[in-house]
């Protein structure tokens, strides 16, 4: 509150400065019948004005607006809004005043309640102003309230304008102003009649109007609607033929409505309020068919047609020009709220909650049951993916239904308040929800996460690259890879889940490769069509590595040796092989490849600098030749042919060929520790940073993404452009997909100061005394807060080069006379540009200093002439001594430069090799869950670090345990320090050196080093509870169903025993061929109890049931063949089953699996129809076959011979709203609920297909396991 307080303090003047100067009116209003007006007119110029002089009010006009017929009016000056309702405290009570009244009710039948006297116009003056704060970012969602600038929490309705301003109209501080960069309000002390704003439309012509709820400067109407052309408000009254009992009318239609349930609907027409002619007409019928207590249930929309749609507690009825129709009601409850979406259907929300849709196709109904929100549905919106929101008066979040089922958004997930009041969608896509807390922007259309919620193996994800079929790869931590198709994640387990997969590429043939190691092992791995072919020591891959691999025609290239010697592998489809030092290779701990447009190899070393290798031998560039740094981790060769070095903290090089320019965090980037770098289709550069998210460059400006944008992490070690342009980021906190805004700032030029303030002038002149000229602008983004934007400049007749800066102001000091243009753009996070804002600058000469240039200029020209000869005589000693003098000082300035980059340069590569080692440390801990393995590894690793020492030795106690390695005997220095966790001391650290360690070398391998194992026995001390909880739950599910197992086999073994006990008992002979026959029953159901104790010890299986029941498969297929069988023979295909007759069970839903084989054979009469019609000999015929995959799966298969699907469009075929049909002919959505439906049953939908020829559609499902 102090920081909005102190902001409006300091804005104050500018708001001041810039304040309409227009008056305050006031309209006394009086009912007269239309046919005593002129002589009521008469008594007020007779009696009523001299009354008005007596009390200082001065009268401005006649009526103003237009207004009823039934009403005399007369437009006031008045001091300020708030002085009417003393000037109608003193008038009304005069003695004066009341006898005019009391003659008018005798002639006119005037009486009090027909008089009043109401604010009419005012300017609109900010009563409050502040800065937009940075908002907090959760997920997806972005929140701004009072801590932001918001004046309050409570936001009852937003509108966008023509000019992409947002308006809010706030519960208590009137109207709000939102361009993204500051909050304005206009509340009472603006001239509002109150500051509950409760409702806002937008018209056509950019004016808002608004609800306003209060008690207006003393009278009774709660309701005033007012008009605010962006310099003044105007208060609309029963004068301006506005009924008290209206309201705003919701509506797809572009104009404002108000509606009145005994006038009915009022449309402004930009002068007045008016009724629409067949309104006149209908509206009696409507007010006659109604009983006196249902006129105040109505619920009114107006749709896109010009229809009028309302409801009452007893029906629903359309009004359209010329007729009245009736339709059926909802089929739960009357309406509250009605909304049309862009397909023409008609949403209500029903009173006691729920929603229901009222389409070609009937009533459809959606309800808690199916997952929507409790409560009265308050507002229903629709974004552009079709997606329908809905937010209810429950408390419990907002509902979205994407055409097959609801979802919920809430403050779990980064809603800033459950209680939302409206949703809005803005130009670029982003919704915004107003609560009763403050807004949210939802950022799902440019935002899309994937981390180990929505499948990933690990949320730390190294790589990431696309294949030949437009799916997304990722190598994450704990040994895995990942698929993404647009849909579904699918990982592959290629090593041990210690192991990190470093790198992935993809080669020409559609496979895939990953290089992945841990600290004992190293492989590279292929997989394709889904089989995965490992390569490891055996076939020749060296260890400590691979870091990088690059796929090209020469086969694949890996680097080895981060931390061991290592090399250039090559493998050329037959074998590995190595280049090394004893090659010319000039380092061998090798990080990063990239192939040049030359054809050149180019190797990054982890600190050596970088090498080019043209197939012979090799060059060596680093920091000597103007390398930022000697540790290279990514290379770019760009369009134009530069070359581009990201390092481990020198930032990141660009190389010409000649030499090297540096660009570092003091000139934009984001970090010096480059991880990754990427040129877009739009030539930009993308840099990731190891901290510092991701830096964009266009050339001239740099911009930052970050996790205040949305990452999920500012570690990014690769950057990706798709084929559809999108951009995925890998992160040591999971992927997220981007996809940057397109929409443009907006700039202006907010002042220009040239010895006095000129404000927002568009052209100036000024003379040549001014020494300093300096403009002042402003940049607004909705997507990019005021820190993020940039600016361009130039100043042309002085400097046509565009100039970057961030700082919304320029200085430009001693211009000389001429013509001048100041221009400026804005930019925004995504390096978006804006428009030029401009202004034209002349520069005059000063004319009253001209007599005195004149006679300094005579004076000077005689001492010229004089001191010339000198002049010429002592030039050529000056050149000298000032030749001498400048290779002296360049002499003094290189020495020093080379000491301070030697200085940095042993600090950085200290620092350097601290975070390598911790680095390192942290990969090799990350995954392990055995204690002693993390003791042992942490020593061991330490070790290796001390292994250039003249000798060291570990030792770790952990909980009574010592761990002893290497050799202590040669050791004079001893660090110890402790291992401590859960609020007790576990264990101790102790290292000995051979040699005395610096404060930062013993703060990194002893202090940092045990902060390192602390949080790895920590996490597997956590893990290990959580496990053993899961296990005792596990252990409590499975025994409670031990007793329906045990209870089958023991009623036979009861059967079998009590036959043959009776049989003994009667004396009956029982042959022996009979008695071993029931042993052999008794010894079955013995091993079958067994089998069911034996599952107690095993409770490593989830022991969760999926929903759903035994089921045959067949049956499912012929019950769908009931419904689609005729269908099909009637479009002459020939339908051949082949279905294996002892199928095991499935389980699920039937209707589910029903209606995934249904969308899958209308698909297929779908393709043969198409193909029929170019070929009308085809023979059409769809294939139905079930058989057991394997020992674990069911499938189904429909295949047809229809025309196939493109190999650019398969892998999207399971995207919503994704369809090769007509528009008319498909949704997109049937191939996307059944991907859904087989997820669903812990099953999968798979499609192959080749053009021309036909598809195979496979549906997998998991046998039925009995309880």
């Amino acid at each position: 509150m102090m920081r909005s307080l102190l902001l409006s303090l300091l804005l104050a003047p500018v708001a001041m400065a810039s304040a309409q100067t227009g008056a305050t009116l006031a309209r006394l209003a009086v009912r007269v019948d239309p046919q005593h007006r002129s002589e009521f007119h008469a008594l007020f110029e007779e009696s009523i004005r001299p009354l008005l002089l007596r009390h200082g009010v001065v009268e401005v006009g006649d009526a103003g607006r237009p207004t009823v017929d039934s009403t005399y009016c007369r437009v006031l000056r008045v001091a300020a809004p708030e002085a009417i309702p003393t000037l109608r405290k003193s008038l009304f009570f005069a003695p004066a005043w009341l006898s005019l009244v009391d003659s008018t009710t005798g002639r006119f039948g005037v009486i009090d309640d027909d008089i009043s006297l109401r604010l009419y116009s005012t300017p609109a003056i900010p009563t409050y102003r502040s800065l937009v704060g940075t908002g907090v970012r959760q997920g997806l969602w972005h929140n701004f309230g009072v801590t932001d600038g918001l004046p309050a929490g409570g936001v009852h309705r937003m509108v966008q304008d023509a000019d992409g301003i947002m308006w809010l109209a706030m519960e208590t501080a009137g109207l709000c102003r939102y361009d993204g960069q500051e909050f304005f309000c206009y509340g009472e002390g603006s001239g509002l009649p109150g500051n509950d704003v409760s409702d806002l439309r937008l018209g056509a012509d950019g004016d808002l109007w608004l609800e306003v709820t209060s008690y207006p400067l003393g009278e009774g109407r709660p309701l005033s609607f007012v008009r605010f052309d962006g310099t003044a408000f105007h208060v609309y009254t029963a004068a301006d033929g506005v009924p008290d009992d209206c309201s705003f009318m919701a509506g797809s239609s572009a104009d404002v409505w108000l509606v009145s349930p005994q006038a009915g609907p009022l449309r402004w027409n930009g002068e007045s309020w008016t009724t629409a002619e067949w309104a006149r007409e209908i509206w009696p019928r409507i007010r006659a068919a109604e009983t006196p207590s249902e006129l105040g249930s109505y619920s009114f929309y107006m749709d896109r047609r010009g229809a009028l749609w309302l409801s009452t507690r007893l029906r629903l009825q359309r009004a359209i020009p010329g007729r009245l129709e009736e339709w059926p009601r909802p089929p739960t409850a009357p309406a509250w709220s009605i909304y049309e979406d862009s397909r023409g259907a008609m949403w209500f929300g029903l009173h006691g909650g729920g929603v229901a849709r009222l389409d070609s196709n009937g009533w459809m109904s959606l309800s808690a049951q199916d997952g929507l929100t409790p409560g009265i549905p308050a507002h229903m919106s629709e974004d552009r993916n079709g997606h329908l929101w809905f937010a209810t008066y429950g408390a419990a979040g907002v509902s979205r239904w994407d055409g097959e089922r609801l979802h919920v958004h809430d403050t779990r997930e980064g809603l800033i308040n459950n209680q939302v009041r409206h949703i809005l969608e803005d130009r670029e896509g982003h919704l915004w929800f107003s609560t009763i807390e403050g807004i949210s922007r939802y950022d799902g259309v440019h935002l899309m996460h994937l981390t180990t919620s929505e499948g990933l193996p690990s949320n730390g994800v190294m790589s990431a690259v696309e294949d030949s079929r437009g799916n997304m790869w990722f190598g994450t931590f704990h040994g895995s890879v990942t698929r993404y198709d647009g849909s579904r994640l699918k990982s592959f387990a290629i090593g041990p889940r210690m192991s990190t997969v470093w790198s992935v590429a993809a080669d020409a043939d559609g496979g895939v490769w990953a290089a992945r190691s841990s600290h004992d092992s190293s492989a590279v791995v292929r997989i394709r069509d889904d089989e995965v072919v490992t390569f490891d020591r055996q076939h020749g891959v060296p260890e400590d590595g691979p870091y990088d691999i690059l796929a090209d025609a020469d086969g694949l290239w890996l680097t080895f040796g981060r931390t061991f010697p290592g090399g250039l592998v090559r493998f050329d489809g037959a074998e590995f092989s190595t280049l090394s030092l004893m090659d010319g290779l000039p380092g061998d701990r090798l990080q990063s490849l990239h192939r040049d447009r030359d054809g050149k190899l180019w190797i990054g070393m982890f600190a050596g600098g970088v090498a080019r290798y043209d197939g012979d031998s090799f060059e060596h560039l680093g920091t000597a030749d103007g390398l930022a740094h000697e540790s290279v981790w990514s290379i770019l060769s760009d369009s134009a042919g530069a070359l581009w070095f990201g390092t481990f903290g020198g930032g990141v090089s660009r190389f010409d060929g000649r030499e090297f320019e540096t660009f570092d965090r003091n000139r934009g980037l984001a970090h010096d520790y480059v991880l990754s770098i990427m040129e877009d289709r739009l030539g930009r550069l993308w840099f990731g940073t190891f901290g510092g998210g991701i830096s964009v460059y266009d050339g001239l400006v740099f911009q930052t993404i970050s996790r205040r944008d949305g990452l999920l992490n500012n570690a990014v070690h690769e950057i990706v452009e798709d084929s559809r342009g999108d951009y995925w980021i890998a992160t040591e906190g999971g992927v997220s997909r981007y996809r940057p805004s397109r929409t443009p700032p907006r700039v202006q030029i907010a002042n220009i100061i040239a010895e006095r303030a000129h404000g927002a002038a568009r052209q100036l002149e000024i003379d040549d005394t001014q020494d300093l000229v300096i403009f002042e602008f402003r940049g607004r983004s909705f997507t990019s807060h005021p820190d993020q934007i940039v600016y361009v400049c130039r100043l042309l007749g002085y400097d046509d080069e565009w100039h970057f800066q961030r700082e919304p102001r320029m200085q430009y000091d001693d211009l000389g006379l001429g013509e001048y243009s100041f221009e400026v753009r804005a930019v925004d996070r995504d390096l978006n540009y804006s428009e030029s804002a401009s202004v034209r600058l002349t520069v005059i000469p000063a004319y009253g200093r001209w007599s005195l240039v004149a006679v300094l200029v005579i004076t000077l020209g005689l001492v010229g002439l004089q001191g010339r000869r000198l002049v010429h005589r002592n030039r050529g000693i000056r050149e000298a001594n000032q030749q001498l003098s400048l290779s002296n000082r360049e002499l003094s300035h290189e020495m020093e430069r080379r000491e301070r980059v030697e200085a940095e340069r042993t600090r950085l590569d200290e620092q350097l090799e601290h975070l390598r080692f911790l680095d390192r440390l942290r990969g090799r801990l990350e995954g392990l869950r055995v204690p002693s393995e993390i003791v042992e590894v942490a020593g061991q690793h330490l070790l290796e670090v001390m292994a250039s020492t003249a000798g060291g030795a570990v030792r770790i106690v952990l909980d009574g345990s010592d761990h002893a390695l290497g050799d202590a005997s040669a050791s004079l220095h001893v660090y110890e320090t402790t291992l401590r966790w859960g609020d007790r001391d576990r264990g101790r650290l102790q290292l000995h050196s051979a040699v005395a360690l610096s404060e930062s070398q013993q703060r990194a391998l002893v202090d940092e080093t045990a902060a390192q194992i602390v949080r790895a026995l920590e996490s597997q001390e956590l893990s290990a509870q959580l496990l053993q909880s899961a296990r005792l739950v596990s252990l409590g599910q499975m025994a409670a169903g031990v007793a329906h197992e045990l209870n089958q086999p023991l009623s036979a073994i009861s059967t079998v025993a009590g036959d043959l006990n009776l049989r003994l008992k009667d004396g009956h002979d029982v042959e022996d061929t009979r008695v071993q026959e029931m042993m052999e029953r008794v010894l079955a159901m013995v091993d079958r109890m067994a089998g069911t104790i034996g599952h107690l010890r095993v409770l490593s299986r989830d022991s969760a049931q999926s929903p759903g029941e035994p089921l045959d498969l067949n049956g499912v297929v012929h019950t769908s063949l009931q419904v689609i069988g005729v269908q099909l023979a009637n479009h002459a295909i020939e339908l051949e089953l082949d279905l294996e007759p002892s199928l095991p069970s499935v389980h699920g839903r039937a209707n589910q699996l029903e209606q995934v084989l249904l969308n899958l054979l209308a698909n297929a009469r779908d393709a043969v129809d198409e193909l029929a019609a170019t070929e009308p000999e085809h023979r059409r015929k769809i294939t139905v076959r079930t058989r057991l995959a394997d020992d674990s799966e069911v499938v189904l298969e429909v295949e047809d011979n229809g025309t196939g699907i493109d190999g650019a469009q398969l892998g999207r075929i399971f995207d919503p709203f994704f369809t090769t049909k007509e528009v008319d002919r498909g949704t997109g959505l049937g191939l996307s609920i059944s991907y859904a439906i087989a997820h669903d049953h812990d099953g999968r939908l798979e499609c192959r297909s080749q053009q021309g020829v036909g598809s195979v559609f496979r549906l997998l499902l998991p046998l039925h396991q009995p309880s």
